[in-house]
């Protein structure tokens, strides 16, 4: 029995430094792809797009953007990428960047499409992407939160955009993005619930449960 366990603990090992091994050899690919991408390597920027766009594809689903909507986000995202190449330090965090700036990105639709009355084009492109009554509903629900958030003070709109991320943060994630303590964050969050609740209880008032 001791023999196996330690059979098990040497293989878990040995795990544990392949994935170690793989995880380094992958950033310094991903740097050297950066960096090249930042010289005009059109084939290294194709490369990133190709790694990344997914995770870009998934912040705006949970978002619930349109196709349309999804598409702005992701050149937005994308362009912001570009600009900032060379000024990318840590290669291993590029993916939680480019998580970071989708939902932002995403956030900022919301709020445009709450801002602004539909023109008949737009209406269109509505109905196509929400034929279902139960995804509709769910997309009005998301413009109306997004409008709401757009209501808070701008320090507590960055945390609430961050704890609504799809990639459920900790608080510690949290902090280190914000600077904020970690001890604060939940009782912002509190408040900022409470604040929401109230911006949109005439609007959930108003729409089917």
């Amino acid at each position: 029995m001791l023999h196996t366990h330690h059979q098990n603990r040497e293989y878990v090992a040995a795990l544990d430094a392949e994935r170690q091994r793989r995880s380094t050899a992958d950033g310094r690919a991903l740097e050297r792809m950066i960096a090249a991408a930042a010289r005009g390597d059109q084939s290294a920027w194709s490369a990133l797009v190709s790694r990344f766009s997914g995770r870009i594809a998934r912040v705006a689903r949970g978002y619930g953007l349109n196709p349309y909507q999804a598409d702005d986000v992701a050149q937005e995202t994308w362009l912001r990428l570009y600009r900032g190449l060379e000024r990318v330090r840590d290669p291993q965090a590029l993916g939680a960047w480019v998580d970071t700036t989708a939902r932002r990105e995403s956030l900022r639709a919301l709020k445009r499409r709450g801002r602004e009355d539909l023109t008949g084009e737009d209406l269109f492109v509505d109905v196509v992407a929400y034929d279902d009554p139960d995804e509709a509903l769910l997309a009005e629900r998301r413009v109306a939160l997004a409008a709401a958030l757009a209501r808070l003070p701008e320090r507590q709109q960055r945390l609430m955009e961050s704890l609504l991320a799809d990639t459920e943060p900790s608080y510690a994630d949290v902090s280190a993005e914000l600077g904020l303590p970690v001890g604060s964050i939940g009782p912002t969050r509190g408040r900022c619930v409470e604040r929401l609740r109230r911006i949109l209880a005439p609007e959930l008032a108003d729409q089917p449960r």
